[in-house]
C-alpha cells in the first residue's frame, strides 16, 4: 500500500513532467512548420528557376487551389512554351504535394505585367497560426493552413 508522503511526492512529479512535455510538444510542432517553411522557400526557388528558363511562356504558368496540371511528356517530344509550363507545373506541383504537409500552390500574373508571378504556397500548421505570415498574401489562405507569398520574376 502506498504511503500519503509517497502519493503526494508522485504527484508533485507529475505536475513537473507536464509541463516538460507540453513544452517539448509545441516545440516539435514548431520544428515540424520550420522544416515546412524551408521546404516552401526550396520549392519557390525552384519554381523561379524553372520559370527563368521559360520565360517566354511566363504567361502559362497558372494554378489554382487543389489545381494538379496534367503531365505532359515534353522530353520526348517537341512541345510549345504552353505545354512546356504545365509540364513543368505538373513535376513542380506533384513536390509540393509531397514535401509539404497536406501543401498546395496558387500561382497567377500580377498586376500591370503578363511575365511576373504571384506564388502562394500553402501548407497544414498548428504552429504557426499566430505567426501572422497570412497577412500579406495576395488570394485568402486556405482555412488551416499557413501560407507564404512570394512575387516571381523570370
Amino acid at each position: 500500500m502506498m504511503s500519503m508522503g509517497s502519493a503526494s511526492v508522485l504527484l508533485v512529479s507529475a505536475l513537473g513532467v507536464a509541463p516538460l512535455m507540453l513544452s517539448a510538444f509545441q516545440a516539435l510542432r514548431w520544428e515540424r512548420d520550420s522544416l515546412a517553411q524551408g521546404q516552401a522557400v526550396l520549392l519557390a526557388q525552384d519554381l523561379a528557376h524553372r520559370l527563368h528558363l521559360n520565360a517566354a511562356g511566363a504567361a502559362h504558368y497558372q494554378l489554382a487551389w487543389n489545381q494538379q496540371p496534367g503531365a505532359l511528356g515534353c522530353r520526348d517530344s517537341p512541345c510549345s512554351r504552353a505545354d512546356w509550363a504545365q509540364a513543368d507545373l505538373s513535376q513542380w506541383r506533384s513536390q509540393v504535394g509531397q514535401l509539404l504537409p497536406e501543401g498546395d500552390a496558387w500561382l497567377q500574373g500580377t498586376a500591370g505585367t503578363n511575365r511576373s508571378r504571384w506564388l502562394v504556397l500553402a501548407w497544414t500548421s498548428d504552429a504557426g497560426r499566430e505567426a501572422g505570415l497570412n497577412a500579406q498574401v495576395p488570394v485568402p489562405c486556405p482555412e488551416g493552413k499557413r501560407c507564404l507569398a512570394w512575387v516571381l520574376t523570370p
